[in-house]
């Protein structure tokens, strides 16, 4: 199949990189990055690699009436900021095309056995033995934000051919690799890099999503959180020394594992200088004349902890851990004594709205653009080989109320 297709595209694309955080920098989701400079070129035509700032000059050599195969590496990237400039000037006959999609960062992914999540071109053409002229300067201005905008013409093209003329023979040595393994591994590998294609498009598409709504809700639940936590301080905060080190915290593991199994705390407190007579030192002048002199004394408390014996023995026998973790406040809320019981309750109530308003609002919210979000759908990340989704996570939507 690879050997019949008569028209293949090498291609790689620098951009700006305008995106603030938590989109990050290049993202062709945000709005207002786009495509600088285009580099190109045909593995059964013309050798040179060219590079354009004309997006019809790409589509040109791209949109030729034979099925067309389209490589690079990361080539999602690419591909949706070649859509998304195909609709910017209407080329309905772009957007129409369908086009087969070589990886070649996915294909050294699957070859490798999964071993490596999302190899970068340098690092494929070094264990290709593909030699690789990168221009660290230029790299180093894109990982101080610096976009392709912002590079001179002549120099961003040098980079960009490098980077092509690399794409492409690491692309020849993956389809000989694929010749001498035959055809059902070459059929197997083309028909693996085509969900790219399709997750581009979902990408590109995006889910509708109401903002504003998802906004009032973290507020209500931010204002719960608040009378939650509230109530925990105080019913909690007597069983901690008031000159602990450390200042309570209801949210810190470590503290909630020290209350409920009991524990040493440090203590910091100050008290009075003694001199060798054992008698009170004070300040003889300066602004703090007549007052004490003092000093930090450090020490500790021993915390017995709301878990009864019945519990602590419950668990020995089981051989449960003793700790603050969830798996341990879900055994207590089963097998503990009415105080641990209630410390439980309380703490995973907690948890559960901090995990709601972490999790399944904030990311959604931060990553909207103009009513949508548009989430990265990985190939490449996984040891398994399942798909994986990414700013934001589409995959971890709660499926409780």
């Amino acid at each position: 199949m690879l050997g019949s297709i008569e028209n293949v595209i090498v291609l790689d694309i620098e951009t700006t990189i305008n995106a603030p955080s938590p989109h990050f920098g290049a993202s062709p989701a945000y709005p207002d990055n786009r495509a600088v400079m285009y580099g190109y070129r045909s593995i059964y035509g013309e050798p040179e690699t060219k590079t354009t700032t004309d997006f019809n000059e790409i589509a040109e050599a791209i949109l030729v009436p034979k099925d067309t195969l389209l490589v690079g590496h990361n080539l999602s990237f690419d591909l949706y900021y070649l859509l998304n400039m195909a609709e910017r000037v209407n080329r309905t006959d772009f957007l129409n095309k369908t086009f087969y999609v070589w990886d070649t960062q996915k294909f050294y992914y699957m070859q490798t056995g999964r071993a490596t999540v999302s190899p970068s071109l340098e690092f494929v053409a070094e264990a290709m033995s593909v030699p690789f002229k990168k221009d660290v300067e230029i790299k180093e201005r894109f990982n101080s934000g610096i976009g392709s905008d912002k590079i001179d013409e002549e120099l961003l093209a040098d980079y960009l051919v490098e980077d092509v003329n690399v794409t492409a023979e690491v692309f020849r040595r993956q389809g000989r690799f694929c010749k001498n393994r035959g055809s059902k591994y070459t059929l197997y590998m083309m028909e693996m890099m085509q969900g790219i294609f399709a997750t581009t498009h979902m990408s590109r598409n995006g889910l509708c999503f109401d903002t504003e709504s998802a906004t009032k809700e973290v507020e209500i639940l931010q204002s719960k959180q608040k009378v939650l936590t509230d109530n925990a301080i105080a019913r909690y905060s007597k069983f901690y020394p008031e000159d602990a080190a450390i200042e309570f915290n209801i949210n810190s593991s470590l503290q909630v594992e020290t209350l409920l199994w009991g524990g040493t705390v440090k203590t910091r407190k100050q008290v009075p200088q003694l001199d060798c007579d054992g008698n009170e030192m004070f300040y003889k002048s300066g602004k703090q004349i007549g007052e004490k002199k003092m000093k930090w004394e450090t020490g500790s408390v021993l915390i017995t902890g709301l878990a009864d014996q019945d519990t602590k023995e419950f668990f020995e026998k089981k051989g449960w851990e003793t700790k603050g973790g969830a798996n341990t406040l879900k055994n207590i809320q089963k097998y503990g004594g009415d105080d641990a019981k209630q410390l439980a309750n309380d703490i995973l109530e907690i948890r559960k709205g901090a995990k709601s308003i972490s999790t399944y609002y904030k990311p959604y919210i931060d990553f909207e653009v103009g009513g949508k979000i548009h989430p990265n759908y990985n190939h490449n990340i996984t040891q398994t080989g399942r798909l994986s989704s990414s700013k934001p996570n589409m995959q971890n939507i709660s499926g409780k109320k």
